[in-house]
């Protein structure tokens, strides 16, 4: 028997927050679904759009930076593979389900001005205070003048994991 290959490259956007879960084995893990479109010109001269929606699973650390980071609209790019589960339901009809489980992901729109991630912080409370933005006008998010970065906020250009630092295209 070949080898064969399971390798999956998206673009799109989140469409809704990702949601964080705690196994039972105590590993991080965290969902969110992912928009990706295309267009084209029928015969008709008509142009078509299609929406593909994809599910996608992120574990360990990628999990609580996608977490912290990422929310509805955010753009990204994922490398990962597809994997499938199923389950049978109380009345005894089996449901599959197609997911994306990420291997890297670059974080696209990571603080820009146009409801770009700006990364989410913790309250006192452990509480998620949602996307914010500096608190004088003076601050800055990601590189700073000295290369340190500020705790809770994105590196200038986006987060990347993975081995690659390129995207192919």
């Amino acid at each position: 028997m070949s080898r064969g290959l399971n390798k999956v490259f998206l673009l799109g956007r989140l469409g809704n927050d990702p949601e964080e879960i705690t196994t039972k084995g105590d590993q991080t893990m965290c969902r969110f679904s992912l928009a990706t479109g295309e267009k084209w010109t029928d015969r008709n001269g008509q142009l078509q759009e299609r929406t593909e929606w994809h599910n996608v699973i992120a574990w360990g650390k990628q999990a609580l930076n996608a977490t912290q980071y990422l929310h509805k609209g955010s753009q990204v790019y994922i490398e990962g593979k597809i994997q499938n589960s199923n389950y049978e339901d109380a009345d005894g009809v089996k449901h599959y389900r197609y997911n994306i489980v990420v291997r890297s992901m670059l974080f696209l729109d990571a603080g820009q001005d146009d409801g770009g991630v700006y990364g989410r912080t913790q309250g006192d409370n452990g509480q998620s205070q949602g996307n914010r933005r500096p608190q004088n006008s003076n601050q800055s998010y990601g590189r700073q003048q000295n290369n340190t970065r500020q705790a809770g906020n994105p590196p200038e250009g986006g987060l990347e994991y993975g081995e690659d630092e390129r995207i192919p295209f």
